[in-house]
């Protein structure tokens, strides 16, 4: 339920900016569908991006983020570091080396969202949902001209602009944390104390 929640989440994020996007100006987008290469994509999104986010979140979110969390007994460190690494990672991303240090900054920001997220409900599976679609979505949906996935057969084209990419994923990602915490803002305080801080919030409660 929580991997269909975070899809379910981002995907309306996305597919609302898209539409919204779109009719705003419509010239910005092509159509490139084709149909006699697109059932091709769909099989092959399906089957590698599943596997290669949930492979990301377990290394990032799941045991590096949990090995650095059980050295340093502080939340923030293990969700910068993490963040940091995931964003490090992602510098081929750009199409060439001048514009390499955009996707690095792009998916720091996505990294800090998942690892919140992670952090705050003490699990992976929303995050790897959101991370999911987010990888099918650009694959199948809206690509980027100049993507590392390069002219893929998608519905619509939309052209790279990267400093807009990262307003609006830093837009996103705010957007997601605010409805998944909806009516949870101690799980979402409780990434940012100190354990002692923790430990004594938790004596607290069992007082009361």
């Amino acid at each position: 339920m929580r991997l269909l929640k975070g899809a379910t989440v981002w995907l309306a994020i996305l597919a609302i900016f898209t539409v919204i996007s779109f009719l705003v100006d419509p010239k910005s987008y092509k159509f490139t569908f084709d149909p006699s290469t697109f059932g091709i994509l769909l099989i092959l999104s399906l089957i590698t991006f599943p596997i290669q986010a949930s492979f990301e979140e377990l290394f990032f979110r799941g045991y590096l983020m949990q090995g650095i969390g059980v050295l340093t007994k502080k939340p923030i460190i293990p969700l910068l570091v993490t963040s940091i690494i995931f964003g490090m990672v992602h510098v081929s991303n750009g199409s060439n080396m001048t514009l390499s240090g955009f996707p690095v900054i792009e998916a720091t920001i996505m990294g800090l969202m998942l690892g919140i997220i992670t952090l705050g409900e003490n699990s992976i599976e929303t995050a790897t949902g959101i991370h999911i679609i987010n990888n099918l979505y650009v694959a199948l949906i809206v690509s980027s001209e100049g993507s590392i996935l390069g002219n893929v057969p998608s519905v619509l084209t939309a052209p790279s602009d990267p400093y807009s990419s990262i307003l609006w994923t830093t837009i996103f990602a705010i957007i997601a944390l605010i409805v998944i915490f909806w009516g949870k803002k101690d799980k979402l305080l409780d990434i940012f104390r100190f354990e002692d801080a923790k430990n004594e919030k938790d004596i607290e409660d069992i007082q009361y």
